[in-house]
Protein backbone atom coordinates (compact mmCIF):
# COMPACT_ATOMS: atom_id res chain seq x y z
CA UNK A 1 0.00 0.00 0.00
CA UNK A 2 1.31 3.40 -0.99
CA UNK A 3 1.51 5.41 2.10
CA UNK A 4 0.55 8.55 0.24
CA UNK A 5 -1.63 7.82 -2.44
CA UNK A 6 -3.28 4.81 -0.34
CA UNK A 7 -3.66 2.70 -3.37
CA UNK A 8 -1.82 -0.94 -3.42
CA UNK A 9 1.64 -1.35 -5.30
CA UNK A 10 2.23 -3.04 -7.93
CA UNK A 11 3.11 -6.70 -6.74
CA UNK A 12 6.24 -6.53 -9.03
CA UNK A 13 7.82 -4.37 -6.88
CA UNK A 14 10.42 -5.86 -4.31
CA UNK A 15 11.07 -4.41 -0.92
CA UNK A 16 14.93 -4.25 -0.59
CA UNK A 17 16.61 -6.31 2.39
CA UNK A 18 18.97 -5.75 5.06
CA UNK A 19 21.70 -8.43 5.14
CA UNK A 20 24.10 -8.16 8.22
CA UNK A 21 27.30 -10.05 7.58
CA UNK A 22 29.21 -10.66 10.79
CA UNK A 23 33.01 -12.35 10.04
CA UNK A 24 36.09 -11.71 11.04
CA UNK A 25 37.82 -12.70 7.74
CA UNK A 26 38.11 -9.30 5.57
CA UNK A 27 38.34 -11.72 2.16
CA UNK A 28 34.73 -13.62 3.02
CA UNK A 29 33.29 -10.72 4.20
CA UNK A 30 33.77 -9.22 0.66
CA UNK A 31 33.05 -11.94 -1.34
CA UNK A 32 29.69 -12.50 0.26
CA UNK A 33 29.14 -8.75 0.60
CA UNK A 34 29.50 -8.65 -3.39
CA UNK A 35 27.39 -11.30 -3.58
CA UNK A 36 24.28 -10.17 -1.58
CA UNK A 37 24.89 -6.49 -3.37
CA UNK A 38 24.78 -8.64 -6.73
CA UNK A 39 21.98 -10.48 -5.60
CA UNK A 40 19.72 -6.66 -4.81
CA UNK A 41 20.23 -6.97 -0.92
CA UNK A 42 21.79 -4.47 1.25
CA UNK A 43 24.12 -5.56 3.21
CA UNK A 44 25.73 -4.09 6.58
CA UNK A 45 29.12 -5.75 8.19
CA UNK A 46 30.34 -6.50 11.05
CA UNK A 47 34.18 -8.14 12.19
CA UNK A 48 33.38 -9.34 15.43
CA UNK A 49 30.18 -10.28 17.41
CA UNK A 50 30.41 -7.36 19.66
CA UNK A 51 30.92 -5.02 16.50
CA UNK A 52 27.31 -6.83 15.04
CA UNK A 53 25.82 -6.55 18.34
CA UNK A 54 26.27 -3.04 18.66
CA UNK A 55 25.27 -2.33 15.12
CA UNK A 56 21.67 -3.98 15.94
CA UNK A 57 21.26 -0.91 18.11
CA UNK A 58 21.04 1.25 15.00
CA UNK A 59 20.06 -0.96 12.25
CA UNK A 60 17.19 -4.13 12.06
CA UNK A 61 18.57 -6.29 9.57
CA UNK A 62 16.03 -9.13 7.81
CA UNK A 63 18.84 -11.69 8.51
CA UNK A 64 22.23 -12.11 9.73
CA UNK A 65 25.08 -14.22 8.26
CA UNK A 66 26.99 -15.01 11.01
CA UNK A 67 29.87 -17.32 11.29
CA UNK A 68 30.93 -19.47 14.47
CA UNK A 69 34.66 -19.25 14.99
CA UNK A 70 35.54 -15.27 15.69
CA UNK A 71 38.15 -14.57 18.46
CA UNK A 72 36.33 -13.04 21.63
CA UNK A 73 32.57 -13.45 21.45
CA UNK A 74 31.86 -16.62 19.31
CA UNK A 75 28.90 -16.66 16.81
CA UNK A 76 26.80 -19.08 19.29
CA UNK A 77 27.45 -16.74 21.87
CA UNK A 78 26.05 -14.05 19.50
CA UNK A 79 22.91 -16.43 18.68
CA UNK A 80 22.05 -16.67 22.11
CA UNK A 81 22.02 -13.49 23.04
CA UNK A 82 19.94 -12.31 19.54
CA UNK A 83 17.66 -15.44 20.91
CA UNK A 84 16.54 -13.70 24.00
CA UNK A 85 15.83 -10.44 22.15
CA UNK A 86 12.28 -9.32 22.04
CA UNK A 87 12.88 -8.64 17.73
CA UNK A 88 13.36 -12.01 16.17
CA UNK A 89 16.14 -12.04 13.61
CA UNK A 90 16.56 -15.09 11.06
CA UNK A 91 19.95 -16.93 11.02
CA UNK A 92 22.07 -18.32 9.22
CA UNK A 93 25.37 -20.03 10.33
CA UNK A 94 28.31 -19.91 7.26
CA UNK A 95 31.03 -21.72 8.66
CA UNK A 96 33.98 -24.01 8.12
CA UNK A 97 33.10 -26.06 10.58
CA UNK A 98 31.69 -29.01 8.19
CA UNK A 99 30.98 -31.92 10.53
CA UNK A 100 27.86 -33.37 11.39
CA UNK A 101 27.88 -32.30 14.70
CA UNK A 102 28.86 -29.13 14.31
CA UNK A 103 25.78 -28.67 11.99
CA UNK A 104 23.39 -30.43 14.02
CA UNK A 105 24.66 -28.13 17.34
CA UNK A 106 24.28 -24.78 15.52
CA UNK A 107 20.96 -25.76 14.45
CA UNK A 108 20.04 -26.74 18.17
CA UNK A 109 21.51 -23.55 19.44
CA UNK A 110 18.99 -21.49 17.48
CA UNK A 111 20.14 -21.47 13.95
CA UNK A 112 17.68 -21.08 11.24
CA UNK A 113 19.99 -22.50 9.09
CA UNK A 114 23.50 -23.63 8.09
CA UNK A 115 25.91 -23.77 5.63
CA UNK A 116 29.16 -25.23 5.42
CA UNK A 117 32.13 -23.05 3.84
CA UNK A 118 33.44 -23.25 0.86
CA UNK A 119 29.91 -23.01 -0.38
CA UNK A 120 28.03 -22.71 -3.94
CA UNK A 121 27.27 -19.13 -4.35
CA UNK A 122 23.95 -19.69 -5.99
CA UNK A 123 23.06 -22.73 -2.85
CA UNK A 124 23.71 -19.42 -0.27
CA UNK A 125 21.72 -16.91 -2.22
CA UNK A 126 18.98 -19.43 -2.59
CA UNK A 127 18.80 -20.34 1.42
CA UNK A 128 19.12 -16.22 2.02
CA UNK A 129 15.86 -16.14 0.26
CA UNK A 130 14.38 -19.08 2.01
CA UNK A 131 14.87 -17.20 5.32
CA UNK A 132 13.58 -14.43 4.06
CA UNK A 133 10.76 -15.68 3.08
CA UNK A 134 9.92 -17.66 6.20
CA UNK A 135 10.70 -13.97 8.63
CA UNK A 136 7.76 -12.55 6.21
CA UNK A 137 5.48 -14.95 7.59
CA UNK A 138 6.79 -14.94 10.95
CA UNK A 139 5.98 -11.10 10.86
CA UNK A 140 2.89 -11.56 9.25
CA UNK A 141 1.51 -14.08 11.97
CA UNK A 142 3.13 -11.52 14.40
CA UNK A 143 1.22 -8.81 13.35
CA UNK A 144 -2.44 -10.92 12.97
CA UNK A 145 -1.73 -11.91 16.65
CA UNK A 146 -1.20 -8.20 17.66
CA UNK A 147 -4.56 -7.92 15.70
CA UNK A 148 -6.65 -10.28 17.20
CA UNK A 149 -5.51 -9.73 20.61
CA UNK A 150 -6.78 -5.40 20.18
CA UNK A 151 -9.69 -7.50 18.87
CA UNK A 152 -10.39 -9.17 22.21
CA UNK A 153 -9.12 -5.70 24.54
CA UNK A 154 -11.57 -3.73 22.98
CA UNK A 155 -15.32 -3.61 23.11
CA UNK A 156 -16.24 -3.98 18.75
CA UNK A 157 -18.70 -0.63 19.37
CA UNK A 158 -16.82 1.84 21.19
CA UNK A 159 -13.43 0.28 20.66
CA UNK A 160 -12.79 0.83 24.53
CA UNK A 161 -11.39 -1.51 26.73
CA UNK A 162 -13.29 -4.76 27.87
CA UNK A 163 -14.05 -5.85 31.34
CA UNK A 164 -11.68 -8.59 31.12
CA UNK A 165 -8.77 -6.36 29.66
CA UNK A 166 -9.39 -4.09 32.54
CA UNK A 167 -9.26 -7.27 34.95
CA UNK A 168 -6.19 -8.02 33.33
CA UNK A 169 -4.62 -4.79 34.05
CA UNK A 170 -5.95 -5.02 37.91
Amino acid sequence: MDLKSGSPQPSNIKKRRLVMMVDDDRDNLQLVGALLAHGNYDVVQAESAEEALELLKTVEPHLILLDINMPGLSGLEMLKQLRGREKYVSVIFVSARSETGDVVRGLDEGADDYICKPFEPTELLARVRSQLRIKDLQDSLAAANHRLQELVDTDGLTGLHNMRSIYDCI
